[in-house]
């Protein structure tokens, strides 16, 4: 019983993770990563049963923390306009505490596990937390004070488009100040002009974990650090592509 408990916690993972960490499969033949992915330093370490699904994907324990944050997040929306339009107090309360467990649990990982993971862009990780945590304050103060009352034939227009217009403003904030159209690599194999690098999640530059191959103009080999060139998106639901490299780190 409990092998098939833990096989439906490796699926739900597996679903989620498959959309957010990497939405696309992998080719047939994985390189080796090239490191530990199972442990960032001494930092965190992922579950025994989800290791190989984030090493496949080139994913460490900064990536299933990012997995967390995410789950944590949808979950914290959708509780939060179930609350505001819950129906009786017995159903308040208990979608109230809902809200607010899931809050804390959110702010722990923000400075416990994210601020270690991404020590060095943690202000852009608490910026986007942040923002999330405006838009469902928004949700609940337009549902709880009865503000869609005065229109009710239009409530569900009204609720869309002021959080719609708040977020997208919020976001375009985000991408004016924390925004950048470069990130950061491994290289992995290197042949003649073309480079193999391995990169991770970065939300600054919207580049998700996994390999690409990219154009180089400078001596690279085959474990050196390099700055690459991004193609981004304005939108990039799929994340932004690398093309190039930049520099060399080493």
């Amino acid at each position: 019983m409990a092998k098939e408990d833990e096989s439906k916690v490796q699926a739900f993972f597996r679903r989620i993770g498959q959309a957010i960490l990497n939405v696309g499969k992998l080719p047939g033949k994985v390189k080796k990563p090239s490191f530990d992915f199972s442990k960032n330093g001494s930092e965190g370490e992922i579950p025994s049963f989800l290791k190989g699904f984030f090493r496949d994907r080139h994913a460490g324990w900064p990536e299933y923390v990012i997995l967390k944050l995410q789950i944590s997040l949808l979950f914290l929306f959708i509780s939060a306009v179930v609350f505001s339009i819950s129906f009786n107090w017995t159903f308040d309360i208990f979608s109230g505490l809902v809200v607010l467990f899931i809050s804390i649990y959110t702010i722990y990982l923000l400075y416990w596990q994210i601020k270690k993971a991404f020590s060095t862009d943690f202000s852009a990780y608490r910026s986007f937390v942040f923002i999330v945590f405006i838009i469902v304050l928004e949700i609940v103060i337009i549902g709880r004070l009865g503000i869609l009352d005065l229109f009710y034939n239009y409530n569900l227009f009204l609720i869309f488009f002021v959080v719609l217009g708040t977020g997208l403003g919020l976001f375009i904030a985000f991408r004016y100040k924390y925004g950048r159209d470069y990130t950061f690599a491994t290289v992995l194999d290197v042949e003649g002009s073309k480079v193999e690098v391995e990169t991770h999640y970065d939300i600054r530059s919207n580049v998700k974990n996994g390999t690409f191959y990219v154009e180089t103009e400078t001596d690279v080999k085959k474990g050196d650090r390099v700055k690459l060139k991004v193609d981004r998106p304005f939108i990039g639901l799929k994340g932004s592509k690398p093309t190039h490299i930049i520099k060399n780190l080493e």
